[in-house]
């Protein structure tokens, strides 16, 4: 049950395994479309902060300049702006430094941002005129135009820078602002992304992070030069490696700076590329919690279709045990009872048969029992004589069936046959139970038991087919003049010791006789019935030197058989005497001979038909 249970369980578990691995990758797939669109989106919200913040840098540092350059033109030595500047840099927390350069690079103060927002000057003018990194681009701006860059050494800071007018509108000093560009990206500090799950950074054209750069650290570009090669391909785009999925963006602040004013405004050669990514841990994270909820609904899922499997393999061995013990109960019952008498019977079912239950049919009866039964059972054994019968029963039950016949009832050693069929099946059926007999005695003598003699009687006429019994207890049989007359004909198979006797009623229902060896042997009437009834031997089953020997004589036979029932004893005597010479073996000649003797010293008289009384 076990066993049938796993094998009817099988295709359903590789259902649901092939239908969890499609989910599975269609899942997975799912999975890295979300988290490239994801790493799309924050792409753009890294793009869209740092460009604000480049904006809103940008716009302060306009105010601050136009501030600046109208005290610059009360003292251009810049004392008066120094407060200015304090003020300024106090209250704009994303600035961290400020320094205010003279026109050819010389330091006049600079200004630092302190933790808690406190503002300390961390160098005065010294006199030596120092150049700023960026006092050489800064000398060729026009007031009010603004340069971008970025700080040297790996400071992750931009600067922005702007040069102050006189009145006259000549550039005379230099207003230099440094923006931490962590402090560009607000929402985004720390480089995370709002999920938790993406990582941002701002590369500049030499591959140096901007937002995370530690001094002695290798390039981004060098230490990555797969992805670098990745994001120069071109403005914008998406990629995978095996550092995980990544998205990026290219932002221009010069670009930014001349399309929120006016052309020209911005300066510089700056272009950041801002990069989102979401490594490869986060991927397989996402794929392990897809597989642990598939496996959660998939793994319950193939143990209750297995479960329910085994439940059906019990329910269908009990059905299949069910139904072999009915079919074997139905067997059993047509061992009893045959299906082919049920059919004629117009029942189903054993069960619908009652003792009002019968119906007449014309049909063919045979009769056949073992001759000196009785003698032969006494020098048997009761379970010697069981297997007898039973074996002999077995080699002719296949010689009635095969020709549309069927048992209808064994009565001791006797056999009662109906064909429901032509005359043909029926004659042919005792003609081939006769050489099952020969089959079946042959096996008798080689195992030292000893041989069977059967007759068999045939006859054709109505029936009536039924049950009989009580309530309690009945039969099925069919009963009528027929079958009593069948049975007669097997009894003068002992007389007339031939091997099959049939009536004239069987014998006019041949289609063609002479397929058949067959002669008239008498005609007979019943006790108790007017009506004469012709009988007929059938010797096709007689070895072929008696058949052989039956056919040289059969018309000088059939000739005196005609002068028997004409009354001319004498002649018919004399013919046969001459049949019985020729075939000594013939069993009828010497019958009739007796019968003319008898009938030369007692004359019958002038009613004579030829019949005699069975």
């Amino acid at each position: 049950m076990l066993k049938g249970g796993l094998k009817l369980g099988l295709p359903f578990v590789l259902v649901v395994a092939l239908a969890g691995a499609y989910f599975y990758f269609t899942g997975v797939s799912r999975i890295e479309k979300g988290l490239a669109d994801e790493v799309g989106t924050s792409v753009e919200g890294l793009e869209s902060t740092l460009t604000g913040g480049v904006l809103e840098a940008v716009m302060d540092m306009r105010l601050l300049a136009s501030l600046a350059s109208s005290r610059n033109i009360e003292d251009p030595s810049g004392a008066s702006s120094l407060e200015l500047c304090r003020w300024f840099l106090s209250h704009k927390a994303g600035f961290d430094r400020l320094c205010y350069l003279t026109g050819t690079g010389a330091r006049l103060f600079c200004l630092e941002r302190q933790p808690g927002g406190a503002v300390r000057v961390t160098g005065e003018s010294d006199g030596t005129g120092a150049v700023s990194d960026c006092a050489a681009d800064m000398a060729k701006l026009w007031p009010g135009n603004i340069h971008i860059g970025t700080g040297e050494q790996g400071d992750p800071v931009v600067k922005f820078a702007v040069s102050l007018g006189n009145e006259d509108g000549e550039p005379v000093n230099i207003l230099i602002l440094c923006c931490p560009v962590e402090r560009l990206l607000h929402r985004l500090a720390d480089g995370q992304g709002d999920s938790g799950r993406v990582r941002a950074m701002v590369l500049d054209g030499n591959g140096r992070r901007l937002d995370a750069f530690a001094p002695g650290t290798p390039l981004y570009r060098q230490a990555h030069a797969t992805e670098w090669a990745a994001l120069s391909r071109g403005d914008r785009g998406s990629f995978r490696s095996g550092s995980g999925i990544y998205a990026y963006a290219t932002v221009d602040p010069v670009h930014v700076v001349d399309r929120a004013f006016m052309p020209g405004t911005g300066q510089g050669d700056e272009r950041w590329r801002v990069v989102a990514r979401i490594p490869p841990a986060e991927l397989g994270a996402a794929k392990t919690r897809l597989a642990w909820n598939l496996m959660l609904f998939f793994l319950p899922l193939a143990a209750f279709l297995v479960a329910g499997s085994l439940v059906l393999s019990l329910l269908s061995e009990q059905n299949r045990l069910g139904r072999d013990r009915l079919l074997a109960q139905h067997v059993s019952r047509e061992r009893f009872v045959p299906s082919e008498f049920l059919a004629l019977l117009g029942k189903e079912h054993l069960s619908d048969v009652d003792l009002s239950s019968s119906v007449q049919r014309e049909m063919t009866i045979l009769f056949s029992d073992i001759r000196s039964y009785t003698k032969l059972s006494e020098h048997l054994a009761p379970a010697q004589v069981f297997e007898l019968l039973n074996d002999y029963f077995s080699s002719i039950d296949t010689a009635i069936t095969a020709r549309h016949g069927f048992i209808d009832k064994f009565i001791g050693d006797a056999v009662m046959a109906l064909f429901t069929g032509s005359a043909e099946d029926a004659l042919r059926a005792a003609i081939a139970m006769r050489g099952r007999i020969d089959k079946f005695n042959r096996k008798q003598r080689e195992a030292g038991r000893p041989e069977i003699l059967t007759g068999v009687g045939l006859h054709r006429g109505e029936v009536t087919l039924g049950s009989v019994g009580t309530m309690r207890r009945m039969q099925t049989t069919a009963i009528g003049d027929a079958v009593n007359l069948a049975a007669r004909l097997e009894s003068a198979t002992k007389i007339f010791q031939v091997a099959i006797i049939l009536s004239d009623s069987l014998y006019d229902q041949l289609a063609d006789p002479s397929q058949f060896r067959l002669r008239h042997i008498d005609t007979v009437r019943v006790k108790g019935k007017d009506r004469p009834v012709r009988i007929y031997e059938s010797y096709d089953a007689d070895g072929d030197g008696l058949a052989e020997c039956k056919n040289a004589t059969l018309e000088r036979f059939e000739r005196a058989m005609t002068l028997y029932a004409q009354g001319d004893f004498d002649a018919a005597l004399e013919l046969f005497s001459l049949c019985a010479e020729a075939c000594p073996e013939d069993t009828i000649p010497p019958i009739y001979i007796k019968r003319c003797n008898t009938m030369k010293r007692v004359p019958p008289g002038d009613g004579w038909t030829g019949i005699s009384t069975l």
